[in-house]
């Protein structure tokens, strides 16, 4: 897992199925959660202990960090992102697979 602070929040990217899973179950109602659209890939975490809206920056800086760490979607441009609070976000029985309820996008 890769952790990594960001303009006082902290983003949380697993590395595989279990620790993407892990994160999803872990976090709190108020953490955002980020993925690549479309693609087996990390799962983002911003760790937000507020009940505020995390600004598009720090959720931008963690879909950076997804596509910095997976090769295969180092070279997509632009490359869309799926985004919500982790409220939003129900896993499935299968790990690291997940439902959205809402989310909104992102292109990086």
């Amino acid at each position: 897992m890769i952790e990594v602070e960001y303009q006082g929040y902290k983003i949380l990217i697993g590395s595989n199925q279990d620790e993407n899973d892990m994160l999803v179950k872990t976090s709190n109602s108020n953490d955002y959660w980020a993925h690549a659209h479309g693609y087996s890939s990390a799962h983002a975490i911003i760790v937000n202990p507020t009940e505020k809206r995390v600004s598009a920056k720090i959720i931008k800086r963690a879909c950076c960090l997804i596509k910095a760490n997976c090769n295969k979607l180092k070279k997509i441009n632009p490359l869309s992102f799926n985004y919500t609070r982790i409220k939003n976000v129900t896993p499935t029985e299968v790990p690291g697979q997940v439902i959205l309820s809402e989310h909104s996008n992102l292109s990086v």
